[in-house]
């Protein structure tokens, strides 16, 4: 691979992470996904999810 590609392939790759990491720390539907990444699984139903909550209880026994 040439010096032109990678430096093209790291540009590439640094404007996705410009456009995609803002966007997925400011959409409300990623916030939920990232408390249940660091409190666990448990916790759904907190968020209105009774049932996922339930079933994730149910598979981890």
């Amino acid at each position: 691979m040439s010096s032109t590609d990678r430096r093209a392939l790291a540009v590439a790759i640094g404007v996705a992470a410009l456009i995609v990491v803002p966007l997925g720390l400011h959409a409300p539907l990623y916030f939920d996904d990232l408390g249940r990444s660091l409190n666990g699984s448990y916790g759904w139903s907190e968020n209105g999810r009774p049932l996922a909550d339930f079933v994730s209880q149910l598979l981890l026994m």
